[in-house]
């Protein structure tokens, strides 16, 4: 067999890392009619989000000084909410953590301190030091990042409160929702809480240490890993302690994610040190259980990047290494990781090594055991667990391999490689060592079409079904089973098909993070089906962090229109609520893994209508092409070469 190059690896890992971006094709403003909403009311025009009526109102109302115990007082500021059109007090930037500099650098962290006076908290704060992949490989940028006037700084652990009421009496449910971002970039702030604080609840978004700055691991006191994830359980900690001066209730809490930021939560949620602090999770589009989730042997990569950094190598002792790391500046701490991650594809390793949570065995350890063996122990005690993915999560991913990688090198005509050698190359992307070829020909025979193999072009809608079934799908599925098994009843499982404005008319289709704009709102003018579908998602969201239960019964104020009791998961029927509009309630959720095949995704066939099911909601155009922002790919070899000598120059002089 040819032996698979190692770029491949590289790219669609890295197509992980850079969040999809979907461009804008809205219909004319409509009204529409949703049980328990006049048509006035819904009307997108008048209820975009950031309108100057929005902006007028906010301004009559003043968000009252919270005074925290033992830490300070914070002054705050004011939005309304997307449809109720309520205040929503906002306090930003709240630091929960001393910064994580100097001897603090890598370790787990320390509590904040208190301050004098009354804190502006109206403003974001600064955003943790960020590894943007998209410019690794000219990619544009996938989604808005932080506003110019935020600083990256390692003084980044802060997190944004968001709450209806600002009442210690008002005992509301708290979501506490961790950001994406492949480990690698992300903010509190991309997490708007206009359309969850519709309802009661408070809302906080925090950051945590992200790339090498929160990940490294040389399993050293000085360098244990999991910096990252201690920081979201000393937010934990934090919202403990100080919920409820902003009306939350500390013994109701929801840890909740999306991507990256669903793997923490997942991560966590069978974490010891979250035992008391979380009574349920809620990860989307991510698990403990993913190959991408979770580095098995983090030495190697912590030991590479060390030297890449001029801070010795294995010769040399640890300490001086380690006191090394932490004097190092951030910005080249940095760009030692990005050295690392493009000579490391040549043996073929995958980029989230050294910048993603992993095995430990020194500092404040996060998990006993690896998260498989955790969820299968008999100790194990489940509480309550809404996950689910996206349809087409492994569209973005394809797309930039055949962009970066198989459209360069000739591959997608290469009929020998396709058939042959495909496979391979994606089982060793998720570290899965099949030497004798038995998970790959069953892959095969699970995702393709036997008789299609070596025409890429019809191989196309399986290899978007299997890398969405290894990388998201199945994961998920796995951890609800398990959760399940373990007795507890509140497992539930979702599957996000809904086509809408957003996605109808993309390359990508319903791909990974399409939910997201529907539950956070990004100045996006929702009407008709999408409308509906955002209410519903908000409504489903806010009942299980209220209540563990996203369809109670004869709960007023919980019911959720035109949508059945969503089924909790269980092995022997593998129920899940389907996302289109209307929802779905449907069994065997193994028949969501070949979805893209089953509707003839890239020759727009089934895909083009929100689900096989149900009533179409716009016509496809599958094979159009992505704006790239840029003229047409080199060779990605002799550009990431260039890259490579660029930064090992910068790197051995001052400039870095």
């Amino acid at each position: 067999m040819r032996t698979p190059s190692s770029l491949p690896l590289l790219l669609l890992a890295l197509a992980a890392l850079v969040p999809a971006g979907r461009g804008r094709t809205l219909q004319d403003p409509v009204d529409v009619d949703v049980d328990g909403h006049s048509p006035t009311q819904l009307d997108a025009t008048r209820y975009e989000v950031g309108d100057e009526e929005a902006a007028a109102a906010a301004e009559a109302v003043t968000a009252p000084d919270v005074s925290l115990p033992g830490l300070g007082s914070l002054s705050g500021t004011v939005t309304l909410s997307d449809q109720k059109r309520r205040p929503i007090y906002s306090y930003l930037g709240v630091p929960f953590a001393e910064p994580p500099v100097g001897d603090l650098r890598f370790v787990a962290p320390v509590p904040k301190k208190p301050w004098t006076g009354v804190r502006d908290a109206s403003t974001p704060g600064n955003i943790c030091m960020q590894v943007d992949a998209s410019s690794l490989l000219g990619l544009r940028a996938r989604r808005p990042r932080a506003s110019a006037a935020q600083t990256q700084s390692e003084d980044c652990l802060v997190l944004d409160v968001h709450t209806p009421q600002v009442n210690s009496s008002a005992k509301l449910p708290v979501l506490v929702f961790v950001h994406g971002g492949s480990f690698l970039t992300g903010w509190a702030g991309e997490k708007n809480p206009q359309g969850l604080l519709d309802h009661d609840m408070v809302l906080v978004s925090p950051q945590y240490r992200l790339g090498p700055l929160g990940f490294l691991n040389l399993q050293t006191e000085g360098v244990p890993g999991n910096a990252g994830l201690l920081d979201i359980v000393e937010a934990l900690r934090w919202v403990r302690d100080n919920i409820e001066h902003f009306g939350g209730d500390p013994s109701r809490v929801t840890l909740g994610g999306h991507s990256a930021g669903a793997a923490v939560t997942s991560l966590l949620y069978l974490s010891p040190l979250t035992k008391d602090l979380v009574q349920a999770a809620m990860p989307m589009s991510g698990s403990a259980l993913a190959f991408w989730a979770w580095d098995r042997k983090p030495e190697q990569a912590a030991s590479d990047i060390t030297q890449a950094a001029l801070c010795g190598g294995p010769g040399q002792a640890l300490d001086a290494r380690v006191q090394c790391l932490k004097k190092l500046p951030a910005k080249r701490l940095i760009s030692s990781y990005i050295l690392f991650i493009l000579k490391a594809m040549q043996g073929g390793h995958l980029i989230m090594s050294g910048s993603c949570p992993s095995v430990q065995q020194a500092g404040v350890v996060v998990l006993p055991d690896l998260p498989e063996n955790v969820l299968s122990s008999p100790d194990f005690t489940a509480r309550p667990y809404l996950t689910g993915i996206t349809k087409h999560e492994g569209t973005f991913p394809l797309e930039v391999a055949e962009q970066y990688y198989f459209g360069p090198s000739k591959l997608t005509n290469n009929a020998t490689y396709l058939r042959n050698d495909l496979i391979h190359v994606v089982l060793q992307i998720i570290g899965l060592d099949d030497p004798a070829s038995y998970v790959a020909d069953a892959s095969l025979q699970a995702f393709m079409d036997l008789s299609t193999l070596g025409d890429f072009a019809a191989m196309r809608d399986g290899v978007i079904d299997l890398v969405g079934a290894f990388g998201f799908k199945s994961p998920a599925r796995r951890i609800a089973q398990l959760v399940s098994d373990h007795g507890q009843p509140s497992s539930y499982l979702y599957a996000f098909n809904h086509n809408g404005a957003l996605t109808q008319n993309s390359p990508q289709g319903v791909s990974h993070g399409a939910d997201q704009p529907y539950i956070f709102p990004d100045g996006t003018t929702w009407q008709g089906a999408d409308l509906r579908v955002a209410l519903t998602l908000r409504q489903l969201i806010a009942n299980f962090v209220t209540y563990l239960n996203p369809t109670p019964a004869d709960v007023e104020g919980a019911a959720v229109a035109n949508t059945p009791t969503w089924a909790p998961y269980a092995r022997d029927s593998e129920r899940y609520l389907e996302l289109v509009w209307p929802p779905a309630g449907r069994q065997w959720f193994g028949g969501q893994l070949t979805v893209a095949r089953r509707d003839q995704f890239s020759e727009g066939g089934a895909a083009a209508s929100s689900t096989g099911t149900s009533t179409s909601t716009g016509t496809s155009s599958r094979n159009q092409k992505a704006d790239t922002g840029g003229a047409a790919a080199s060779a990605p070899s002799a550009a990431l070469a260039a890259v490579v000598l660029a930064l090992t120059l910068a790197l051995r002089g001052n400039g870095v």
